[in-house]
């Protein structure tokens, strides 16, 4: 195991609850000092999307990057056997 996927009830409106980001940031804390690489699921907004990239997340998912499909058109944004979008990569459209 090297990733750790942090569950869309967490990422959901992030931006709009104190209590959330506090505990990503703690959870974070931790999942970065096992070495561990982040995902996180269930952003469904730019505000959610700056939230998470703000605290590190390395990866992203969720329908404000696009619906699900079985189309492989994240190749087009990430390297070949990428699963998520990578945050830093990630540019608002605000």
């Amino acid at each position: 195991m090297d990733t750790v996927k942090i569950d869309g009830s967490l990422i959901r409106d992030i931006s709009e609850h104190e209590e959330k980001r506090l505990l990503l940031h703690d959870l974070l804390a931790l999942i970065r000092s096992l070495g561990f690489t982040t995902v996180a699921e269930g952003v469904e907004t730019a505000e959610d999307a700056a939230t998470v990239r703000a605290e590190g997340i390395g990866y992203l998912q969720g329908y404000h990057l696009g619906p699900p499909t079985i189309e492989r058109t994240w190749r087009r944004v990430v390297p070949e056997h990428a699963t998520a979008m990578k945050a830093s990569s990630f540019v608002s459209e605000s």
